[in-house]
């Protein structure tokens, strides 16, 4: 449920997501159903970027968002 609650946030606009991850939920010692499976986050990650650049090219212009995604690649490099 977590990850399709994540992916309508951004799709009204939110400007973040807090998510819980674990490398297994079930083993979880606490909030384990609503947590996304660690191996899962890359891929959630990924979704909830393209539903948010949607709002970026509403918003911004093209110059703005290319600035925006030169910085986040260099600040949040892998």
């Amino acid at each position: 449920m977590a990850p399709v609650l994540a992916r309508a946030a951004m799709a009204v606009g939110v400007d973040g997501i807090f998510v819980e991850t674990h490398p297994n939920p079930d083993m979880a010692l606490c909030d384990g159903p609503t947590s996304i499976r660690l191996a899962e986050m890359g891929q959630l990650i990924d979704q909830i970027t393209a539903v948010w650049k949607t709002h970026w090219v509403c918003f911004f212009s093209e110059r703005e968002f290319r600035n925006f995604k030169f910085y986040r690649e260099i600040r949040f490099k892998n």
